[in-house]
């Protein structure tokens, strides 16, 4: 029998192996599926779905366009076998009902789900605080262990405010904390 990675102490359970990786571990291809996702705060777009990439208006067509985004967003890393954690998301309050639809119609069932509580688009980018709003949900959550977020520069600024270990899916690299 042969396998590609083995856990320290279980080499000679395998006639052979390529790589000796010790544990915890998880690998990008199961981190969704795999009970990790019990201490995950997960963000929502460009995680568990297709990112927006039009301007987000609060009224009239860029609205409508908008909730229809909401509503219709291609999957992508949908975790499935264990709840995460938590839903982190920039996503206005408002758009709740928008997102706990699509969330139940694909299956997703986060046990808390955090929104942005700014009152408009606009105010959510003129407070630029996305970063500090995630990591303070994610230090707030003492079992927490990972952040999964889909901006390199937002997943760099988390780690750095939390101290805790940040998976960017953009290049699907962990971001760990360094030792002092």
């Amino acid at each position: 029998m042969g396998a590609v990675y083995v856990a320290p102490g279980s080499e000679r359970l395998a006639d052979i192996s390529q790589c000796v990786v010790s544990l915890p571990r998880c690998f990008e291809w199961n981190v969704f599926h795999s009970a990790q996702m019990e201490y995950a705060c997960l963000d929502m777009d460009g995680v568990i779905c297709e990112d927006w990439t039009g301007f987000e208006g609060d009224e009239g067509e860029s609205r409508r366009h908008y909730v229809h985004h909401l509503r219709n967003a291609r999957p992508l890393f949908t975790p499935t076998s264990y709840r995460p954690l938590a839903i982190v998301t920039g996503r206005l309050e408002r758009y709740r009902r928008e997102t706990e639809q699509w969330l139940a119609r694909h299956n997703v069932r986060p046990m808390r789900l955090l929104m942005s509580q700014h009152d408009s688009a606009w105010d959510r980018r003129r407070a630029n605080d996305i970063v500090q709003q995630k990591a303070n949900a994610y230090t707030a959550m003492p079992n927490a262990r990972l952040f999964v977020e889909s901006d390199r520069g937002i997943a760099t600024g988390i780690q750095e405010r939390s101290g805790r270990p940040v998976l960017c899916t953009a290049d699907m690299e962990l971001i760990a904390p360094t030792a002092k």
